[in-house]
Protein backbone atom coordinates (compact mmCIF):
# COMPACT_ATOMS: atom_id res chain seq x y z
CA UNK A 1 0.00 0.00 0.00
CA UNK A 2 1.27 3.45 -0.75
CA UNK A 3 0.50 6.90 -2.00
CA UNK A 4 2.00 8.14 -5.22
CA UNK A 5 2.48 11.88 -5.18
CA UNK A 6 4.61 12.01 -8.33
CA UNK A 7 3.79 10.27 -11.60
CA UNK A 8 0.08 9.68 -10.90
CA UNK A 9 -0.94 13.36 -10.79
CA UNK A 10 1.17 14.10 -13.87
CA UNK A 11 -0.42 11.26 -15.81
CA UNK A 12 -3.90 12.33 -14.67
CA UNK A 13 -3.18 15.91 -15.67
CA UNK A 14 -1.86 14.92 -19.09
CA UNK A 15 -4.77 12.55 -19.70
CA UNK A 16 -7.26 15.26 -18.79
CA UNK A 17 -5.78 17.98 -20.98
CA UNK A 18 -5.31 15.60 -23.92
CA UNK A 19 -9.05 15.93 -24.45
CA UNK A 20 -8.60 19.64 -25.16
CA UNK A 21 -6.28 20.22 -28.12
CA UNK A 22 -6.44 24.00 -27.62
CA UNK A 23 -4.53 23.66 -24.34
CA UNK A 24 -0.82 24.04 -25.00
CA UNK A 25 1.87 23.50 -22.39
CA UNK A 26 4.32 26.37 -22.90
CA UNK A 27 6.74 25.55 -20.09
CA UNK A 28 7.54 22.62 -17.81
CA UNK A 29 9.97 22.60 -14.92
CA UNK A 30 11.09 20.29 -12.14
CA UNK A 31 10.79 22.15 -8.85
CA UNK A 32 11.50 19.26 -6.47
CA UNK A 33 8.22 19.85 -4.57
CA UNK A 34 9.68 23.07 -3.10
CA UNK A 35 8.19 26.57 -3.09
CA UNK A 36 11.52 28.37 -3.48
CA UNK A 37 12.63 26.11 -6.32
CA UNK A 38 9.29 26.65 -8.07
CA UNK A 39 9.71 30.39 -7.68
CA UNK A 40 13.13 30.25 -9.32
CA UNK A 41 11.91 27.97 -12.11
CA UNK A 42 8.88 30.14 -12.78
CA UNK A 43 11.05 33.25 -13.06
CA UNK A 44 12.57 31.52 -16.12
CA UNK A 45 9.12 30.72 -17.50
CA UNK A 46 8.02 34.34 -17.11
CA UNK A 47 11.12 35.56 -18.92
CA UNK A 48 10.56 33.12 -21.79
CA UNK A 49 6.78 33.34 -22.13
CA UNK A 50 4.94 36.60 -22.78
CA UNK A 51 1.53 34.96 -22.26
CA UNK A 52 0.64 32.35 -19.64
CA UNK A 53 -2.99 31.63 -18.80
CA UNK A 54 -2.71 28.97 -16.13
CA UNK A 55 -0.04 27.54 -13.86
CA UNK A 56 -0.49 24.01 -12.52
CA UNK A 57 1.69 22.84 -9.64
CA UNK A 58 1.82 19.24 -8.49
CA UNK A 59 1.58 20.57 -4.95
CA UNK A 60 0.46 23.78 -3.31
CA UNK A 61 3.96 24.98 -2.34
CA UNK A 62 5.09 24.83 -5.99
CA UNK A 63 1.95 26.61 -7.21
CA UNK A 64 2.46 29.26 -4.51
CA UNK A 65 6.13 29.63 -5.45
CA UNK A 66 5.09 30.31 -9.04
CA UNK A 67 2.59 32.88 -7.80
CA UNK A 68 5.34 34.60 -5.79
CA UNK A 69 7.52 34.85 -8.90
CA UNK A 70 4.62 36.22 -10.93
CA UNK A 71 3.79 38.74 -8.20
CA UNK A 72 7.41 39.91 -8.07
CA UNK A 73 7.25 40.43 -11.85
CA UNK A 74 3.90 42.23 -11.60
CA UNK A 75 2.20 39.51 -13.65
CA UNK A 76 0.20 37.55 -11.06
CA UNK A 77 -3.14 38.94 -12.29
CA UNK A 78 -2.50 37.71 -15.86
CA UNK A 79 -2.91 34.06 -14.96
CA UNK A 80 -4.57 31.59 -12.62
CA UNK A 81 -2.65 29.29 -10.28
CA UNK A 82 -3.81 25.81 -9.33
CA UNK A 83 -2.22 23.39 -6.89
CA UNK A 84 -2.78 19.99 -5.36
CA UNK A 85 -2.85 19.08 -1.66
CA UNK A 86 -5.42 21.35 -0.09
CA UNK A 87 -3.65 21.01 3.22
CA UNK A 88 -5.03 22.95 6.19
CA UNK A 89 -3.09 25.52 8.17
CA UNK A 90 -1.75 29.00 7.59
CA UNK A 91 0.69 27.84 4.89
CA UNK A 92 -1.65 25.31 3.28
CA UNK A 93 -3.32 25.39 -0.09
CA UNK A 94 -6.78 26.15 1.25
CA UNK A 95 -5.41 29.29 2.91
CA UNK A 96 -3.62 30.23 -0.33
CA UNK A 97 -6.98 30.03 -2.08
CA UNK A 98 -8.57 32.26 0.56
CA UNK A 99 -5.65 34.69 0.22
CA UNK A 100 -6.16 34.89 -3.55
CA UNK A 101 -2.81 33.33 -4.42
CA UNK A 102 -4.33 30.15 -5.84
CA UNK A 103 -7.53 30.02 -7.86
CA UNK A 104 -8.09 26.45 -6.69
CA UNK A 105 -6.45 23.44 -5.16
CA UNK A 106 -7.50 19.84 -5.06
CA UNK A 107 -7.59 17.93 -1.80
CA UNK A 108 -5.10 15.06 -2.02
CA UNK A 109 -5.65 12.96 1.09
CA UNK A 110 -2.56 11.49 2.74
CA UNK A 111 -4.47 8.23 3.35
CA UNK A 112 -3.03 7.80 6.86
CA UNK A 113 -6.40 6.81 8.36
CA UNK A 114 -7.08 4.32 5.56
CA UNK A 115 -3.59 2.81 5.92
CA UNK A 116 -4.04 2.28 9.66
CA UNK A 117 -7.49 0.74 9.15
CA UNK A 118 -6.12 -1.60 6.47
CA UNK A 119 -3.17 -2.59 8.67
CA UNK A 120 -5.50 -3.36 11.57
CA UNK A 121 -7.62 -5.61 9.31
CA UNK A 122 -4.52 -7.41 8.05
CA UNK A 123 -3.37 -8.01 11.62
CA UNK A 124 -6.79 -9.49 12.40
CA UNK A 125 -6.58 -11.73 9.34
CA UNK A 126 -9.41 -9.88 7.60
CA UNK A 127 -9.61 -9.24 3.88
CA UNK A 128 -8.42 -5.84 2.62
CA UNK A 129 -9.40 -4.41 -0.74
CA UNK A 130 -6.47 -4.07 -3.16
CA UNK A 131 -7.56 -0.54 -4.05
CA UNK A 132 -9.01 1.90 -1.58
CA UNK A 133 -10.51 5.00 -3.21
CA UNK A 134 -9.80 8.22 -1.37
CA UNK A 135 -12.16 11.16 -1.12
CA UNK A 136 -10.99 14.30 -2.82
CA UNK A 137 -12.49 17.74 -3.31
CA UNK A 138 -12.04 20.84 -5.38
CA UNK A 139 -11.23 23.76 -3.09
CA UNK A 140 -12.17 27.20 -4.38
CA UNK A 141 -12.83 30.60 -2.84
CA UNK A 142 -16.42 29.51 -2.21
CA UNK A 143 -15.56 26.57 0.06
CA UNK A 144 -11.92 27.10 1.14
CA UNK A 145 -12.81 28.32 4.63
CA UNK A 146 -14.13 24.88 5.60
CA UNK A 147 -10.71 23.36 4.77
CA UNK A 148 -8.65 25.84 6.80
CA UNK A 149 -8.41 24.59 10.38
Amino acid sequence: MGADAGPAPLKGFRDAIAKYPDIVIVHEAEAKWLRDEARTQFEHALAAQPAIDLVYGHNDPMATGAWLAAKAAGREKEMKFVGIDGLPGKDGGAQAVLDGKLSATFLYPNCGKEAIEAAAKILKGEKVERKIPLKTATITKENAAQYVR
